[in-house]
């Protein structure tokens, strides 16, 4: 994937068009990364901030952005993986529903062409999980969790997968009063 940038792109706001180069698409993905990466990592002056305090409503924007761009040009890989951001940053922002109707639609598009990226098959069932995690849906977040674990084991081999869903697993199993097993 492409690097995030150190300092938010200038020009980032103002991006309107998708012809430029073939669109903005992975230019608005990196620098809503960027600034969502950044809305982690703040530190908020008091309890009452919000996530749009925090730059989640740009990091929004901008994914929405790049998903127009990506529907305009019929990409549908580039749409799926920009569903998932938006997933992830609706999440953040406690739109369960939202996140949930976003990650949904990324996993539909990403099996119709693409579903050779086991990779990204498995963080969208990990960002599945965390959703129902936080909805306190223990037994449907660890049935997605397991989903992951199973398909990086299987296919994807990707160790940053392995520990997200082994560590998911075992605060589940852990809330779950499943002590022996977290």
């Amino acid at each position: 994937g492409a690097a995030i940038p150190s300092a938010a792109p200038p020009a980032a706001a103002q991006i309107t068009s998708c012809q430029a180069s073939g669109g903005p698409s992975a230019f608005v993905r990196v620098s809503a990364a960027y600034i969502y990466r950044e809305a982690l990592t703040a530190k908020p002056q008091s309890y009452e901030t919000t996530g749009a305090d925090l730059g989640y409503g740009e990091a929004l924007r901008m994914a929405r952005a790049s998903l127009a761009c990506d529907k305009q040009r019929r990409d549908e890989f580039s749409q799926a993986q920009a569903l998932a951001s938006i997933a992830t940053i609706e999440e953040s922002l406690g739109n369960y529903t939202d996140a949930l109707e976003a990650e949904r639609e990324a996993r539909a598009l990403s099996r119709l062409k693409h579903d050779q990226n086991e990779a990204f098959s498995a963080y969208g069932l990990i960002t599945l999980g965390n959703i129902y995690a936080d909805l306190g849906q223990y037994n449907s977040a660890l049935s997605y969790y397991e989903q992951a674990r199973a398909l990086n084991a299987a296919q994807a081999r990707d160790v940053g997968i392995a520990g997200l869903s082994l560590s998911s697993i075992g605060n589940i199993d852990d809330l779950l009063g499943h002590h022996a097993l977290a």
